[in-house]
């Protein structure tokens, strides 16, 4: 039986559904185009565009209520929901994370041994 795994598989849209209060909030987010959508119970509360900025920060109203998006993408990918500085969720899509974290220990494996090759090298 073959053993197969989609998690570094590049996929167009990548989308995680939350849960806050009695709203279904999803999350969707284009890698090429860098457009982020914020839907609210099939309702559109945010689109941007993250483009050539690694900080972003957002207010969004959902049901009568305000919340902030905080984006951050230098080098590992980190998206976060609160409310009143209140982090009501820790990551909004949180298979990004995973491979920005899986990616950049990827390479730091390879960087290591790399310095290890030229160290050794009579």
């Amino acid at each position: 039986m073959e053993v197969y795994s989609n998690y570094m598989v590049f996929k167009r849209i990548q989308q995680h559904n939350h849960q806050v209060g009695g709203n279904l909030i999803s999350v969707r987010y284009q890698p090429l185009t860098t457009k982020l959508t914020l839907h609210s119970n099939n309702n559109q509360v945010l689109q941007k565009h993250l483009c050539f900025r690694p900080f972003h920060k957002v207010d969004v109203c959902i049901d009568g209520i305000f919340y902030t998006v905080k984006i951050t993408w230098v080098i590992l990918w980190q998206s976060r929901l609160y409310s009143k500085q209140t982090l009501i969720i820790k990551e909004l899509l949180p298979q990004r994370r995973r491979r920005s974290i899986t990616m950049i220990s990827y390479g730091m494996c390879i960087l290591l041994i790399r310095l290890f090759m030229v160290l050794l090298e009579p």
